[in-house]
């Protein structure tokens, strides 16, 4: 990924904008990948892909799940 985590201070979230996004063929389900800062167990900071679960329910958008890897969004879009 082409983005740095210098310090603790800089945004958890590294790039506000969705990397990719996957939908359901009806359009009721989606998932979109981000860039996230996470502290690793030495105190260094290193970029994960992570994924936001959102469903449409009752016309609204739900997100159901803010953070799983790709295989568990690939299974809730279910394509």
């Amino acid at each position: 990924m082409p983005y740095t985590a210098k310090t603790s201070r800089s945004s958890p979230v590294t790039s506000p904008k969705a990397l990719r996004r996957i939908d359901s063929a009806d359009g009721s389900r989606w998932a979109y990948s981000r860039a996230r800062k996470v502290c690793s167990a030495n105190g260094t900071y290193v970029i994960v892909q992570s994924w936001v679960c959102k469903a449409r329910v009752n016309g609204k958008a739900v997100t159901v799940n803010a953070d799983v890897y790709e295989s568990a969004a690939r299974e809730f879009v279910k394509i």
